[in-house]
């Protein structure tokens, strides 16, 4: 891999320069939850999402109704939400 900031060549698995020290790693957003992740990931480190660009493409509507649900699911807790309509069900504890 080629440093961008001064052409020196690393090697493939090299996270930072030899010569200068820039970052190497390439970074692109989470398509289901925009964090930062690195550009070879195969699974988001935040959301828990696969970046397979097939599954991407035909599972977009579906993670993103899943992470809504991950997300008030933690913002509420001793309620699930429904998946269809993200009503709030309480949860009674130890029954």
């Amino acid at each position: 891999m080629r440093c961008k900031k001064c052409d020196i060549e690393n090697r493939e698995e090299a996270q930072f320069c030899k010569s200068c020290g820039q970052n190497l790693c390439v970074m692109k957003e989470c398509p289901y939850c925009a964090e930062k992740i690195l550009a070879k990931a195969k699974k988001c480190k935040h959301c828990g999402s696969s970046l397979d660009e097939e599954k991407v493409k035909d599972n977009g509507v579906n993670k993103a109704i899943e992470l809504k649900s991950k997300i008030s699911d933690i913002a509420n807790p001793g309620y699930n939400t429904c998946k269809v309509c993200f009503s709030k069900i309480y949860v009674q504890s130890g029954v």
